[in-house]
C-alpha cells in the first residue's frame, strides 16, 4: 500500500475512532469502493469522443465530468460506515454532513443490494432499517465489506438476543 493510501486509510479509521465512546470497541469499518467514480468515467470518455466531433459539446461534458469526479471524491472522503460493539455509525453528505448512530437494539434488518454495475465492479449498497421505518442507505460499499459488515452485525444482534433469552430462562 502506498503512503498516500495508508494515510487516507488511517485518517478514515481515526474518523471512526474519534466517534467512539469510552469502553466501546470498533468491530469493523467498511471501505468505500472506487466504483463511486464509474459514472464520471463514462461521461469523461464520452467527452473525449465528442471533443473530436463537436468540440464545444465535448468541452462542456469534460467540465461536467470533472465536477462529477470532484463530487464523487468528496462523497468518498466523507462517507463513513463503522460497526462497534454497541452501535452502527454512519456519516454521509457533502454540503449537509449527517452523523447517524443506531444502537443495535434499534436495528430491525440489514440488507445488501448489488445493482447491475455493482455486481460488475464489486460494490453494493448497505440498507439498514431501524425501528420506526428509518432506513439508512450507504452506497458504494466494497462488496466483501458489505457482506462481512452484515454478518458481523447479525452475529452481534444474535448474541445479544441469545443473552437476553438465556437470562430470561434463568
Amino acid at each position: 500500500m502506498s503512503a498516500g493510501k495508508a494515510e487516507t486509510a488511517k485518517s478514515k479509521r481515526d474518523g471512526a475512532v474519534s466517534m467512539l465512546r469510552d469502553g466501546e470497541k470498533l468491530v469493523r469499518q467498511a471501505r468505500i469502493h472506487n466504483g463511486i467514480y464509474w459514472k464520471a468515467s463514462v461521461v469523461f470518455i464520452l467527452a473525449l469522443f465528442l471533443m473530436t466531433k463537436v468540440f464545444n459539446l465535448g468541452a462542456f461534458l469534460m467540465l461536467v465530468a470533472l465536477l462529477m469526479f470532484f463530487a464523487s471524491y468528496l462523497t468518498k472522503h466523507y462517507l463513513l460506515l463503522a460497526l462497534t460493539d454497541k452501535r452502527v455509525l454512519v456519516r454521509h453528505g457533502v454540503v449537509k454532513l449527517n452523523n447517524i448512530q443506531m444502537h443495535h437494539s434499534k436495528i430491525e434488518s440489514v440488507e445488501v443490494e448489488h445493482p447491475p454495475m455493482g455486481r460488475i465492479l464489486g460494490y453494493g449498497s448497505l440498507l439498514i432499517t431501524g425501528t420506526g421505518s428509518q432506513i439508512t442507505a450507504v452506497p458504494y460499499v466494497n462488496a466483501k465489506d458489505a457482506e462481512a459488515f452484515r454478518g458481523d452485525l447479525d452475529q452481534i444482534i444474535f448474541d445479544r438476543e441469545e443473552g437476553k433469552t438465556a437470562s430470561a430462562k434463568s
